[in-house]
Formats: structure tokens, sequence, C-alpha cells
């Protein structure tokens, strides 16, 4: 399992990433309990070292997770969009006693580990507690994007885990999805245009080919997916498109409850099972707009934090709960504004 001191990783305009040195690749399993939520990493298949190789990029390969040409078939998109600098000046920060985090949501992958026993967030404040805190760094640690950065406020020290050089294919047996490729180890990323991408102990690249943060996985493997970005129920649950501007549906309706939420929002993956329960109750009352690529919907009804909840009476908005950072929202502030929309 030996790499070369060379190794290093190209993006080529639209095409593969071209892995150059003995860089080991190997399977790793997100193993998750019944309810979706993971418990470890598994290591699965172990690919034999190549000096180089390419790996698909468009997620189309019938030889995956290797490029066989597909993209050149399908004229793959390969457009780099990801500006590292700027999703760091993004960043929310989180202090507790014990424990700082640095949450770049939107390099999140999915991965879900944020999760386990609890959610990170909720338990960075709660850091003096030594189980909470010893939970908050596996959890942490465990993140293959690197969305999640700890330090510890006693000594000042980054909580990185210690990752030699190798590439993790992540497969969500769960989601029934591949899952990004899972850099390790501070490789070298090259652009298709030479510039080199920061340097960084962890970070997935895209494998689906759908990504808007390419070549960064933004979550886009993820099945939640609307074609029109803007969903409404149909009986037993299922979701329908709703053709046309929003504005113009809404009108239509005397009362509306709009959800706005995007696909690499963990607080919008965990809020959406609950409004989703209230499909059945009111099917034609409840809409979700998904806003991954739709900026022109989140400055025209001033959503700055996902999830977002609007009550809208005859195309006018009459109610709002906005999700707060690094917490979003839960089923008490739904219920609450159901509640409140009836008076």
């Amino acid at each position: 399992m030996e790499q070369s001191d060379e190794c290093f990783i190209k993006v080529t305009k639209n095409g593969p990433y071209i892995f150059f040195g003995k860089i080991p690749i190997l399977e790793y399993v997100i193993n998750c309990d019944s309810k979706g939520i993971p418990i470890n990493w598994v290591l699965g298949k172990e690919y034999p070292v190549k000096e180089n190789c390419a790996l698909c990029r468009c997620g189309q390969s019938k030889n995956k997770p290797f490029c066989d040409g597909t993209h050149a078939d399908i004229n793959f998109n390969g457009t780099e969009t990801a500006d590292m600098e700027q999703c760091h000046r993004e960043a929310k920060e989180i202090n507790g006693p014990e424990l700082r985090l640095k949450d770049v949501e939107k390099l999140c992958a999915s991965a879900r580990f944020c999760h386990r026993s609890g959610d990170i967030w909720e338990q960075i404040p709660r850091s003096d507690d030594p189980d909470i805190k010893k939970n908050a760094i596996r959890n942490s640690c465990d993140c293959p994007s690197g969305r999640l950065l700890l330090w510890d406020k006693n000594t000042g020290k980054s909580l990185e885990p210690e990752l030699g050089c190798s590439i993790a294919l992540v497969e969500d047996p769960f989601m029934g999805v591949n899952g990004p490729i899972w850099v390790r180890g501070e490789i070298p990323i090259q652009s298709a245009d030479g510039e080199i991408y920061e340097r960084r102990n962890r970070v997935t690249l895209c494998r689906c080919g759908k990504s808007l943060n390419k070549p960064f996985c933004d979550s886009s493997h993820y099945p939640e997916k609307s074609q029109g970005g803007i969903t409404m129920p149909r009986e037993k649950g299922e979701l329908k498109d709703i053709k046309g501007d929003l504005e113009d549906f809404l009108k239509t309706r005397k009362r509306a409850f709009v959800l706005f939420y995007a696909s690499w929002c963990g607080f919008c993956r965990r809020f959406l099972p609950i409004y989703e329960r209230y499909f059945e109750k009111e099917p034609e009352t409840f809409l979700r707009v998904m806003i991954d690529d739709r900026e022109d919907l989140m400055d025209r009804y001033s959503v700055e934090i996902v999830p977002t909840v609007i009550v809208f009476e005859n195309g006018k908005i009459k109610r709002r709960c906005d999700g707060e950072a690094g917490i979003g929202l839960n089923e008490k502030q739904l219920m609450d504004i159901i509640n409140r929309s009836q008076e």
C-alpha cells in the first residue's frame, strides 16, 4: 500500500480524473442503522495499485470506477465552478466551551455522520461534557468532505484525523447510491487549467457528474432531486413537478406552505420527513422548493438560510419561519406556524 511521493490528481477538461503516482484506491461503505444514520465506515474492495489510472467523472462509465470514454459520447460538461476560498469565507462557526466548529456547508457530501448519536451542531455548545465532546470529535473526523472542522479550544490545535495518502470510493447502500471520491492525506488536486486547489487532509470529488460545485461533491448524487426544483404532493405522498412560475402558481392557492430547502443541506434532509408527514393531511397545500440552482427565488422571497417555511395566502406572504444557522427547523416550529396560520 505504498504510494509515490509525487502523486497527484489531474482534473481533465470535460473528462476523467487522472491519478498520477501509486495511490491506493479503496472502497469504503457507509454502514447505517435502520433509520439511515451511519454507524461506521466499513472497508470494502481494495483495487490493485497502479502507477497511473483514470477514474470516471461523468457518472456514466460502464467500467466504474474507471473511465471508459463515455464522457465523450455523452458530451459531458465538466466545467469547474468551485471557489474554495469563497467556500471558506462562507463558513459558519459555532463556539462551545471545549470545541470550536467551522462548518463549510457547501462542501457537504451527505455522508450523514454528523447525525450519529446526536447532531454535532447541538453538541458543540455542550462540549464540556466529556462523552458529548468525544462523540462530536468522532463525528467530525468521519466527515469525508472536511465540511466539519474542529479545534480544541484548550490547546488551540486542529482535531483532524490522521489519514495516509489514499483514495476511497464511497458507497451508500442505504440510499442506494455511489457516493463521491474521498481524497485523503493532502493529495494535490490540479484543475484543468493547471491551478492547484487548496491542499486538504480530506475532500470529496464528484463522480456522478451532476455537482454544481465541480470538481467537488455537493450531494447531487443524493436521491432527493426534482427536475423543476418546485414540487408538491400527489396522493400517497408522491411528488410532482409544478410547471411555470412559482409566484403565478401561488396566486391560484388560497393558502400554501412552501418549504425552501437544498439537497446539500443536512438540516433540510433531517427536516424533510417531518414536513412530508403533513402531505397526507393537506396534499394540495404543502409545497417544496429546492433552491440548489434557484437563486432567483431565494432573492425574491429573501431566503437566506435553509430550511425556511413561508406561508402564502393568495400569492402573498402571510407568515414565515426562517431556519437558524447551525440548527435548522424542528417540528414544533412547523406546528406553530401551521396553528398561527389558522387563526
